[in-house]
C-alpha cells in the first residue's frame, strides 16, 4: 500500500506526493493545507494497494476507480 497527498479543489488537481508510511503522509497533507494560499483546497491522504489494478466503471467523466476510502482530509482554516 501506498498513501497519496490528492490537492483537490473542486476536482482534484495534484498529487503532491506518495508515501509509504500513512503517518508521514499525513503530517505532510497537513503541513501543505497549514500552508495553502488560500483555504479552497484540501489535501486528503488517500491509501492506494500496489500491485493490483482498481476496479472501474464507466462514467459521464470517464472512469471511475473504485479507491479505499481516504484516511485523512486536511483544509487551511
Amino acid at each position: 500500500m501506498v498513501y497519496l497527498i490528492i490537492k483537490t479543489g473542486v476536482y482534484r488537481h495534484d498529487i503532491a506526493g506518495c508515501f509509504s508510511d500513512p503517518e508521514v503522509a499525513k503530517k505532510e497533507a497537513k503541513k501543505l493545507a497549514d500552508t495553502c494560499v488560500d483555504s479552497h483546497h484540501t489535501y486528503c491522504v488517500q491509501p492506494i494497494p500496489t500491485e493490483k489494478v482498481l476496479d472501474s466503471e464507466m462514467g459521464w467523466t470517464g472512469h471511475n476507480f473504485n479507491e479505499p476510502e481516504e484516511m485523512a482530509s486536511y483544509k487551511k482554516t
